[in-house]
This record gives structure tokens, C-alpha cells and sequence, in this order.
């Protein structure tokens, strides 16, 4: 029978033995998330009760880790305050539809998606006429978002640093913008402001590096600080209306064409001829218009009234000057959520020195097993 001393040396391999097999568990586990990515779930939610949302999502995704889950569908159902609690728990969602959902008061919250590194699209609620301060700020992967025609106000800093967004088509009803709401969306590449918007805050489109061409709306009255500034590819800024006041540093090393109807106001002021000479060419001039027009994919209303302009003869501005001054610089995106390769690193690292301590262990395990046999004999 096997004494005291040689049974405490094997039940202390075996258990050494255990614990290396489940520490190679984890790294293996680690290393399939990074190689194959993780499983990509849907879940549909077809009604909901107001302020139960979070049932009617644990119903739906039964045993499903809410950070696995990719697609959200709710297709039926009014959002409380209570409700968009259960948002908080899809880190990893890509895809979100609540086009068929309605807010109770109108108002998509603010900050509700900040930082979501994984959104991709997303369908506003069919009702929403607000959408809050830096609803979608910093969705790096943000790439498609469906509003209603209900929509009349963007908040400030709505979509700023949203890398990926590329194109956005503006609800038609849209009066109003809150400022820096596309700043930093350096993928932007063109975008049309509809007639029921009347001012272009501060900093709307401040560093949009990649946008070409905007059309500005005819009832423009007054554009903010630093509104394009930093647009460093913007070729045509076209305007349907009379001229609008101006902020400060608003075309900051920016040189673009400027179209506007020949016979609009204002555009002859001593700020407006600092831009640059004007040109007398009516047909190409109105030709260009029409094309940066439609190249910008505008809302239907605004397709309608560049058409109708386009029509009449214009006057383009260059723009050859540009202030000296410093333009806000970007902050810092947060990380993207989900597994870092940081992390990975560090549970590998780890997993690596515990595998050689733990080899070393066992080895001293099996020599004073030898020894043991040894004095035996």
C-alpha cells in the first residue's frame, strides 16, 4: 500500500496536472475568439408592453448572452425611459432596427450609443423628432442610419467622430442642428442641408476630410464658426439662396467653389468678394450646380429645389484665402468595446508563465516521487 507521504506527492501532480489543462482551456478559448471572431445571433422582438421591454428581450433571446447578440429587430412598441435600459446591454450589436418602435415623448436619449465600436446601422423609431446630444458619437463603425421624415432637430455632437459614416440622406422635416454634429467624420464624402434648416451651427462639419460637396438649403440665414473648416477635399459648396451671415473661420483652409443663383442677395458684400473672383459663365455654372447637387444624394424636397434653381443663371465664387488660425483638434475616439488584443496579449503572457510554473511543479512533483520510490527500496 502506498504511504502517506508518496499519496499527498500523486494527488498534487494530478491536481497540477488539472489545473494546466483548464489554464490551456482558457488560452485556447482566447485564441478562437481572435481567429474565428464570435457567433453572430439575431434576435426579433414582434411587441412589447411600455417599460417591459427588458421581458419581452429576455423572452426572445432565452439563453443567449445579451454581448453576443449582433441584430436587434423590435418590430412593435412604444420606448419609455425604463425601456432603453436593455440598449445598454448589447455591447457587441451591429445591426438595430426600431423603425417599427415609437417614443413615448419623440426624443431618441442623448448619449445612448456613445462609444458603440460595433454599431453599424441603425433605424430611428418611427415617431422620433429629436435625436439627443452625441447619440451615436464615436460609433467608429457607424455606417447607415434610417431616419423617419419626423425628425426635425439633431443634437450637438449627434454623430461626431463616426469614421465610417460615408453618406447620410437628411430627413426632409429637419429644421434644425446642434453644433459639431458631424464633426470629425473624416469618410463623409457629401451631404445636402434641406430648405426647412435655417443655421448651420458652430462647427458642424469641422474636420470632414474626405467630404467633396455640400449643398446648402435656400433658407440659410446665418452659418457658425469653423462650420467647414478643415474640410480639406471640399471642391463645391452650392447654395440655393441668398447669401447668409457668416461666423468666424468658417472656410479655414478650405478652397472650394462656391455656386450660387444668379439672382440671389448679399452675395456681392466685401466678405463674400475676399473669397474670390466671380465668374460669368451662366450655363456651366448652372450645369454644375444640378451635378454637385445630385452627387450629394439629397432628400427628395432639396433634389426638387436644386432642380428648380438650376434653371435660373449663378455666380461662382473661389475662394482663395484662408485664415491662419488654429481649428479644434480631434479628441481621442474611446476604444471599441469587446475583447482588446491588449488583453489577449496579457491572458496569453500569463497563461504562458503559468504553463512554465506549472511544469516546473510537476517535475518536482515526479523527481520527489523518484526519490520516494527510491528510499523505499
Amino acid at each position: 500500500m502506498m504511504n502517506p507521504k508518496k499519496q499527498k506527492t500523486v494527488v498534487r501532480v494530478i491536481m497540477l496536472v488539472i489545473a494546466a489543462v483548464m489554464l490551456l482551456a482558457v488560452v485556447g478559448q482566447c485564441i478562437m475568439m481572435v481567429a474565428y471572431g464570435e457567433e453572430e445571433t439575431s434576435v426579433t422582438i414582434e411587441s412589447f408592453e411600455t417599460g417591459s421591454l427588458q421581458k419581452a428581450f429576455d423572452d426572445a433571446r432565452g439563453t443567449l448572452d445579451p454581448n453576443n447578440i449582433t441584430a436587434l429587430t423590435i418590430k412593435s412598441g412604444t420606448l419609455s425611459s425604463a425601456d432603453y435600459s436593455v440598449f445598454g446591454m448589447l455591447s457587441g450589436v451591429k445591426e438595430l432596427d426600431l423603425s417599427g418602435t415609437e417614443t413615448e415623448n419623440g426624443v431618441f436619449p442623448a448619449s445612448l450609443f456613445t462609444g458603440r465600436g460595433r454599431l453599424e446601422s441603425v433605424a430611428l423609431p418611427k415617431n422620433t423628432t429629436e435625436v439627443g446630444d452625441g447619440a451615436f458619437q464615436y460609433c467608429n463603425l457607424i455606417s447607415d442610419v434610417k431616419f423617419p421624415d419626423s425628425v426635425k432637430k439633431l443634437g450637438a455632437r449627434v454623430f461626431e467622430n463616426c469614421l465610417s459614416l460615408t453618406d447620410v440622406t437628411l430627413p426632409s422635416g429637419l429644421e434644425e442642428f446642434g453644433e459639431a454634429c458631424f464633426s470629425g467624420c473624416n469618410a463623409l464624402t457629401s451631404i445636402s442641408i434641406p430648405d426647412g434648416v435655417s443655421k448651420i451651427p458652430a462647427s458642424t462639419f469641422t474636420r470632414c476630410s474626405s467630404l467633396t460637396s455640400v449643398v446648402v438649403g435656400g433658407n440659410i440665414t446665418y452659418i457658425g464658426d469653423n462650420a467647414f473648416s478643415d474640410c480639406s477635399s471640399l471642391e463645391k459648396l452650392v447654395f440655393l439662396g441668398d447669401a447668409p451671415e457668416l461666423g468666424s473661420n468658417i472656410l479655414m483652409n478650405v478652397k472650394p467653389e462656391i455656386l450660387v443663383p444668379d439672382d440671389a442677395d448679399g452675395y456681392d458684400s466685401a466678405r463674400w468678394e475676399s473669397f474670390g473672383a466671380v465668374t460669368t459663365d451662366v450655363s456651366s455654372v448652372a450645369e454644375e450646380i444640378t451635378t454637385a447637387a445630385t452627387t450629394t444624394s439629397p432628400t427628395e424636397a432639396t433634389t426638387a429645389a436644386t432642380e428648380g434653381e438650376s434653371e435660373t443663371a449663378a455666380t461662382s465664387i473661389g475662394q482663395t484665402t484662408a485664415s491662419a488660425e488654429a481649428s479644434a483638434q480631434p479628441t481621442d475616439a474611446p476604444a471599441e468595446e469587446g475583447l482588446s488584443p491588449v488583453v489577449i496579449i496579457i491572458v496569453v503572457v500569463c497563461a504562458a508563465v503559468g504553463a512554465i510554473i506549472i511544469s516546473q511543479l510537476i517535475l518536482s512533483g515526479l523527481k520527489k516521487l523518484d526519490n520516494s520510490d527510491k528510499s523505499d527500496k
